[in-house]
């Protein structure tokens, strides 16, 4: 949860959470007009108990969120993000009801990415990104600000960062 103040997060796993309202990130900003940054970051697993929240939510938006080099899928909602005032780049988004997952707010129309196809062992909460997954090498090294990852091993490998935590 924040409000009225600029947000970072960055390297960051936040999954299997629950709540009425922005399952994993909740921003809520009057006038202020700051602005929150989610970078190299995984959210998944998270449950929102009504159906018009999503696990990044946020509220009188004058802000303005940023999502980069990141996944967002897994979640209960099919929406993964319910906020105006989002920029979504270099990211995997994934709207699981309909089979569908989104990079960069392109619909990539394939419908052979699934969970267990990006993350190493969903039922077991492993979630560092699988040999071959989609994910790999798909971000953008301009926005790494970190040398390592969630479990410290190079951000940056062959080349190019990985989307997600790790």
């Amino acid at each position: 949860y924040n409000e009225m103040s600029a947000g970072k997060i960055e390297n960051a796993l936040i999954a299997e959470n629950q709540s009425k309202t922005g399952s994993a990130i909740y921003v809520k900003d009057t006038a202020n007009k700051n602005s929150t940054k989610i970078t190299n970051t995984t959210i998944t697993k998270n449950e929102d108990s009504t159906s018009t929240s999503s696990p990044v939510s946020a509220s009188k938006t004058t802000n303005v969120i940023e999502i980069v080099n990141s996944i967002i899928a897994g979640n209960t909602r099919n929406q993964a993000i319910t906020a105006s005032g989002v920029t979504v780049s270099y990211s995997l988004i994934g709207d699981d009801s309909k089979g569908r997952f989104y990079i960069s707010k392109s619909n990539v129309q394939n419908t052979s990415i699934s969970m267990d196809s990006i993350f190493k062992d969903v039922m077991n909460k492993n979630y560092q990104l699988k040999a071959g997954s989609f994910a790999v090498n798909k971000g953008n090294n301009s926005y790494v600000t970190r040398q390592e990852d969630l479990i410290g091993n190079d951000r940056i490998y062959k080349g190019t960062v990985d989307l997600g935590a790790y």
